[in-house]
């Protein structure tokens, strides 16, 4: 695959996770706002600080759809999405995890989306990287409460307070972080074999393209032969043509002399036989 090739792919996977991404957002947003207003939240404060990272993650994802759109190169084009997944998507979904329970409640499954939306855009070497960072604030937002560092946010207050229990603690984090890189990977994998089959389809079709080229060639000579060939036979036809006309013009032109010396034969017969009968006459 060359330069211009690579490009236009990652740009297209890139354009596709960016829709992903929005169409997801619209709807978390709906269904926090439906949820809201049928007043089955009870923190209204943390329930609008979604909402507020929710709309923000949505901006942040049309302005560097735009960026991307500005870019030349494959490599401007990982570098920037790399940048937006690493220092923008992953601390808003860090706060919105946060507002969301961490350890206690589903937040960490936001983190599953920029991996899987990473996976289908970075190299294996890159995407590894995303599965560590998303790891990373996801046990900075567990021990940080743990230890009492920051304040815990309770999504359900339901009086057991499992993000202080050391064995569930643990658990959570090795479970969740295998399965940020156990998804990644399996959504790198399949985004590879699609690299690879595109890849192998792109080869078919640049050699039917040269076959098509060259049969085009081919096709040209041999119709420039026959149009020789066929310019030839009439060259002979039309100088065949004047020789049968010359005949017969000879032809013609012999039967008039023909002809001629006919009649002058009758018409000296003519005469011999008036010349007889004057002499038969002259001697009686």
């Amino acid at each position: 695959m060359n330069g211009e090739q690579e490009f236009r792919d990652i740009l297209s996977r890139i354009k596709i996770t960016f829709g992903l991404r929005e169409g997801t957002l619209f709807i978390f947003l709906f269904a926090v706002f439906l949820l809201k207003i049928i007043g089955l939240f009870d923190f209204w404060k943390q329930v609008n600080w979604v909402i507020v990272a929710l709309a923000a993650w949505l901006a942040t994802s049309y302005i560097f759809r735009f960026l991307v759109g500005k870019q030349t190169t494959a490599s401007g084009l990982i570098n920037l999405y790399f940048i937006y997944d690493i220092f923008v998507e992953q601390p808003i979904l860090a706060f919105i995890v946060y507002n969301t329970g961490g350890v206690e409640g589903f937040g960490g499954i936001f983190f599953l989306f920029p991996i899987v939306y990473t996976s289908i855009v970075f190299p294996r070497g890159k995407a590894l990287l995303v599965y560590t960072v998303a790891g990373f604030y996801y046990l900075l937002l567990v021990l940080l409460p743990y230890f009492n560092i920051i304040p815990f946010q309770y999504y359900f207050n339901s009086g057991i307070d499992l993000h202080n229990n050391q064995k569930y603690v643990i658990d959570n984090i090795l479970f969740t972080i295998s399965t940020f890189y156990l998804v990644g990977l399996a959504a790198n994998l399949i985004a590879d074999l699609l690299k690879k089959r595109a890849t192998e389809l792109e080869i078919v079709k640049e050699e039917l393209e040269k076959e098509r080229a060259t049969l085009e060639i081919k096709v040209r000579a041999r119709t420039n032969e026959l149009e020789e060939v066929a310019k030839e036979l009439d060259k002979k036809v039309k100088e065949r043509t004047k020789e049968l006309e010359k005949e017969k013009r000879d032809l013609e032109e012999f039967n008039k002399l023909a002809t001629g010396r006919e009649l002058k034969m009758i018409e000296l017969k003519k005469q011999i036989m008036e010349l007889k009968k004057r002499k038969e006459i002259l001697e009686k």
